[in-house]
């Protein structure tokens, strides 16, 4: 193999089409993850809130009644 194959050949590897893109659709994949996560956390907390709030006022209001 010539130094100039070589070269190429170390191109195409460090291209999108090869390494790059599993990399880039690794992050992605990690990425979108994360903020499913966080996005689930985060309604799952205020859902949470919410509830107890709303079920407060619930008993709030029965026992006035």
């Amino acid at each position: 193999m010539s130094p100039t194959e070589l070269n190429d050949y170390i191109r195409r590897l460090s291209s999108c089409r090869f390494v790059g893109c599993i990399l880039k659709s690794i992050g992605d994949i990690y990425i979108s993850v994360r903020a499913i996560i966080f996005l689930f956390y985060f309604f799952t907390r205020h859902k949470r809130k919410y509830e107890k709030k709303y079920t407060n006022e619930i008993y709030l209001v029965n026992f006035l009644y």
